[in-house]
């Protein structure tokens, strides 16, 4: 089901997304970003296949989520 991109509907669809702790935000988004490509990856095999992604320089995390975006655009 195709979703509006439309901003004011992407502001209300994540009026909740304040709720995650802001430490824990980057990683929500990119298990979310993971979900929608539908690598079939669990829980515990993401956590493990991403033990490094603390390894990645925090200037690099919103790079990481472009790849996936683009991942997901091209799937």
């Amino acid at each position: 089901m195709p979703i509006s991109c439309a901003p004011a509907d992407l502001v209300s669809a994540s009026a909740c997304f304040e709720c995650v702790p802001r430490e824990a935000q980057k990683q929500v988004e990119l298990y979310l970003l993971n979900q929608i490509l539908g690598t079939g990856l669990t829980v515990e095999q993401l956590v493990t296949n991403s033990a490094c992604y603390q390894c990645i320089p925090k200037a690099m995390h919103d790079a990481v989520a472009e790849y996936l975006l683009c991942q997901i655009a091209n799937k």
